[in-house]
């Protein structure tokens, strides 16, 4: 009977030990994530990062839920299969780096930024754990091809000094559990499957106010079109801008179809049916928050 109270007690000593050096771990984080997303200079941003992935995964191996935590974001489908943490920190004034985890069936799965070598074929390209375009990721969509069930995800990156880019790409897995980014259903004409694009890639101007989401209204993704303007900012040169007036893709038998025009009507504003990303990154938080 002594023997079963000592075991017990050990135990309750041990989930006291591992759930106060947890609370400690998320603090760590919280306090990291934040120097990272708000303070001013680049050296502290970097430095407070490693420290970030080094708590960070500390945590997450011990596949303990993290919560929310500002400036880090979190996206799970329905069914709470897996769950994608992604981040941003600014490197300097013209470089950002992205940090991405799945958790899935209580495995990690880290994935590795290559967005600066990935960026000139994007459009057709396939990517996996070890080659990811970095984004902070801010909306997860199931959807059904070919009998496979699949996710579009919707991501940020703050391409460079002047412009940024959005993206809506697939996600799925193979049979072994790892990832694979990109899958050809984005079609400009549904005659020609051969001509699928793997993903929407938006580049635009750092001022100009950018969307791309899904609108279950419409059951489409929804997207500004962009048109070319002579940049307003220093040294921009040529850019992309929203012009008012909005364009799409429509799932139908598993491939995504391009809508040339969803609306007659040219709005200020798009139709959003729920918060996204802001991408002026002077005067928004990365969740797209005013700064104070």
């Amino acid at each position: 009977m002594l023997r079963i109270t000592i075991h017990s007690l050990l135990v309750i000593i041990g989930l006291t030990l591992n759930a106060q050096e947890n609370s400690t771990l998320i603090e760590d984080i919280s306090f990291y994530a934040d120097v990272v997303a708000n303070v001013s200079e680049p050296a502290h941003k970097v430095r407070a990062n490693e420290l970030l992935v080094e708590s960070f995964e500390k945590l997450i191996n011990k596949h303990d839920q993290l919560g929310e935590i500002k400036g880090i974001s979190q996206i799970t489908p329905p069914d709470s299969s897996f769950v994608i943490y992604s981040w941003q920190v600014q490197l300097s004034e013209e470089e950002y780096k992205y940090h991405g985890y799945i958790v899935k069936d209580n495995e990690v799965i880290t994935l590795s930024d290559q967005s600066e070598s990935m960026y000139d074929d994007f459009s057709y390209l396939i990517g996996d754990k070890d080659l990811w375009f970095g984004q902070l990721y801010y909306k997860i969509l199931p959807f059904e091809t070919m009998g496979e069930e699949v996710y579009l995800l919707f991501g940020f990156n703050a391409f460079n000094k002047y412009e940024n880019i959005k993206v809506a790409e697939v996600l799925s897995f193979q049979e072994d559990g790892s990832p694979l980014f990109g899958k050809p259903l984005f079609l400009t004409d549904p005659s020609i499957i051969r001509d699928a694009k793997q993903r929407i890639i938006l580049q635009y101007s750092d001022d100009s106010r950018v969307n791309l989401n899904y609108n279950p209204g419409l059951g489409s993704i929804v997207f500004d079109h962009l048109i070319q303007r002579e940049g307003q900012l220093v040294g921009q040169g040529a850019t992309m801008i929203s012009d008012g007036s909005y364009e799409g893709y429509s799932l139908n038998e598993g491939y995504w179809i391009y809508n040339e025009k969803l609306f007659d009507h040219v709005y200020e504003k798009a139709p959003r049916p729920d918060p996204v990303l802001d991408n002026q990154k002077n005067k928004k938080d990365i969740f797209g928050k005013t700064k104070n």
